[in-house]
C-alpha cells in the first residue's frame, strides 16, 4: 500500500513480505512543508515498526531533497537478515591444526637463543603424518551453533536456521565419548578423510620419502608408493616395503623389508633389517639383514652381513664382502675384470654377537653376587652377636644372591642354546649357476682361499666331514678347492 504523493509530497512504499518501506518524494513537494511526523505516522498505519532508525533514514531523505528537489525514493526500514548458526567441526588436539600455544606469525628462523641468532630447522625430521598412542586425545567434535533470528519491518520474527552436525564416522580403532572427545583405541597413525577418522597401524606414503615427508619413525609397517631421497630415513617396528628407488638412505626395519627398483646407495646408505629383505639390485649398500636376502639382479660393492640365506641365483654378486651365515646361491660370482670379491662363509656373526652381549652380562652378575657374598659371609662371622638390623640384612642379601643365581643360571641357558645356533647355522654351501671368475675371495674360519681361473657353473661348493672345502661341476665328480684357487698367507 501507498500514500498518494498528490495530496502530502511523499508516498510511502511498503513490501508486504516485510523486507522494506521506501519514502518516495515528489519533485512538486514543497521542502519546507514536508513534515516528519506525516512520513512516520504513514508507516504506522502501514504497521510498520518506526525505531529510531527509521527516523534517521527519513530526515536524511528530507535533507537530500531539500539540497535538490528532484524526486527521490530512499529506502527507511529494512528487514533485519537472520544469521544461520555455525557449523559443527572436528577440532584436532594433535598435528599442524592444533593449536600448540605458539603467537601466530611464528617463524622457522625466529630468534631461539637471544635477538639475531636463527633457530636450526631440521628439514630431514619434518614430519606431515600424525602419530597417536592408544588412549590419546586426538580430537573433539565441536557442536553446532544457534542462528540468530531475524525480524522484517513489522517486528515480526525471521526464524534462522541452526547450524549442521559435523557427523564424524569412525571405527572401532577410535572412540567418541559423551562431551565429543575423541580418543584413539590403538598406536598408530590418524588417517582421516571425507569425515572417516580411524587410526591404522600401516603408514603409507603416496609419493617420495623426501622434504615434503622428512624422516619416517614409525611404530607399525611403512609402505612407501615411490622411492627415498639422499640421506632421509625410514624406520619401521615392523616391515618396510619400498616401490621405487631407494638412494643414499636409511632403512631400519623390525620385520621384513622388500623394494621393487633397489638400492644406489653411494656408499652411504644402508639396510638393518631384522627380518627377511626383497630386493631388486644393491650397489654400493652396507647392510645387516638378520634373515634371508633375495636380491633379483646384481649386488655391487656392497659390505654385507646375511643372518639366513643369501639368494641371488639370477643375478651377479661383484665387488665387496658378503657374509652369509646360511647357503649362498648366486648367478655368477666376481666379474669379468676380476674385480675382488669377498664371500665370507661358516661365520654366524650376528648370533656371535648376541653371545658376546650375553658374555658381558654373565660377567656383571658373577661381580655382583662375588660382592653381595663378601658381605654375607661378614655378617654371617658375627654369628649370634648379630643386631636384629643385621639379621635382617643378612636375610636380604641371601635372597639378592639367589635372585642374580636364578638370572646367571638362565644366562647360562641362553649361552647354551645360541652356540647350538651358531652350529646349526654355520655352513659352507654355495651353488653358482653360471661362473665363478678370478680373484674371487672365499674365506671360511680363519682361511682365505682366491680363484684363479674361471670356473664354469653349475658349481656346487661345501666342506666334508673334515671341513675341507672342496667343488663340484655339473654332474662331475667332488674334488679339492685347490685344484681351482690358491689359499692366500693372512700375514701377507
Amino acid at each position: 500500500m501507498s500514500t498518494p504523493a498528490n495530496q502530502t509530497g511523499f508516498d510511502v512504499r511498503v513490501d508486504q513480505n516485510g523486507q522494506e518501506a521506501r519514502l518516495v518524494l515528489s519533485g512538486q513537494a514543497d521542502p519546507e512543508a514536508l513534515s516528519l511526523q506525516a512520513v512516520l505516522d504513514a508507516l504506522k498505519s502501514e504497521k510498520v515498526v518506526v525505531s529510531a532508525t527509521v527516523q534517521r533514514r527519513v530526515e536524511e531523505a528530507f535533507e537530500v531533497f531539500r539540497a535538490d528537489p528532484k524526486p527521490v525514493e530512499h529506502v527507511v526500514a529494512e528487514a533485519r537478515p537472520p544469521h544461520k548458526g555455525a557449523d559443527g567441526y572436528l577440532a584436532w588436539e594433535v598435528g599442524p591444526e592444533a593449536d600448540n600455544g605458539e603467537a601466530e606469525g611464528s617463524d622457522d628462523v625466529e630468534a631461539a637463543n637471544g635477538e639475531g641468532e636463527a633457530r636450526q630447522v631440521d628439514h630431514y625430521n619434518q614430519h606431515q603424518y600424525i602419530c597417536v598412542n592408544a588412549d590419546q586425545h586426538i580430537a573433539t567434535v565441536m557442536p553446532p551453533e544457534p542462528g540468530v533470528d531475524g525480524e522484517d519491518i513489522f517486528g515480526q520474527p525471521i526464524p534462522s536456521e541452526e547450524g549442521k552436525p559435523f557427523e564424524l564416522k569412525v571405527d572401532d580403532t577410535v572412540l567418541i565419548d559423551q562431551a565429543g572427545r575423541v580418543h584413539a583405541q590403538v598406536d598408530g597413525v590418524v588417517d582421516f578423510a571425507r569425515n572417516e577418522l580411524k587410526i591404522i597401524r600401516l603408514l603409507e606414503i603416496r609419493k617420495n620419502v623426501d622434504f615434503s615427508t622428512g624422516n619416517i619413525d614409525f611404530d607399525g609397517t611403512v609402505t612407501v608408493n615411490q622411492g627415498v631421497r639422499d640421506r632421509f630415513v625410514v624406520k619401521a617396528t615392523e616391515d618396510v616395503n619400498v616401490y621405487g628407488l631407494i638412494e643414499a638412505a636409511t632403512i631400519v626395519a623390525g620385520g621384513n623389508f622388500s623394494c621393487a627398483r633397489g638400492m644406489a646407495a653411494k656408499d652411504r646408505g644402508q639396510l638393518l633389517i631384522d627380518g627377511d629383505a626383497e630386493i631388486g639390485f644393491m650397489n654400493n649398500v652396507r647392510g645387516r639383514i638378520r634373515g634371508s636376502l633375495n636380491v633379483r639382479r646384481e649386488v655391487i660393492n656392497c659390505e654385507l652381513i646375511v643372518g639366513g640365506d643369501l639368494n641371488l641365483e639370477y643375478g651377479a654378486l661383484i665387488g665387496g664382502q658378503s657374509i652369509v651365515t646360511g647357503s649362498a646361491n648366486i648367478g655368477t660370482l666376481g666379474s669379468d675384470g676380476d674385480t675382488p670379491t669377498v664371500l665370507v662363509l661358516g661365520a654366524a656373526p650376528l648370533v656371535s654377537s648376541q653371545l658376546t652381549r650375553l658374555d658381558g652380562l654373565v660377567k656383571a652378575i658373577r661381580q655382583e653376587i662375588d660382592q653381595l657374598q663378601d658381605q654375607y659371609d661378614q655378617l654371617a662371622r658375627q654369628g649370634d652377636k648379630l643386631a636384629a638390623e643385621d639379621k635382617e640384612k643378612l636375610t636380604e642379601l641371601a635372597m639378592d644372591i639367589e635372585q642374580l643365581q636364578k638370572k646367571l643360571d638362565a644366562c647360562e641357558r641362553k649361552r647354551q642354546e645360541i652356540f647350538k645356533e651358531v652350529g646349526a647355522k654355520q655352513q659352507v654351501d654355495v651353488f653358482v649357476n653360471k661362473m665363478v671368475h678370478p680373484k674371487s675371495v672365499l674365506k671360511v674360519g680363519g682361511r682365505e682361499i682366491m680363484f684363479e681361473r674361471e670356473l664354469r657353473g653349475p658349481v656346487k661348493i661345501g666342506w666334508n666331514e673334515n671341513r675341507e672345502i672342496q667343488y663340484r661341476q655339473g654332474d662331475g665328480p667332488t674334488r679339492s678347492i685347490r685344484l681351482v684357487a690358491r689359499e692366500m698367507d693372512q700375514a701377507a
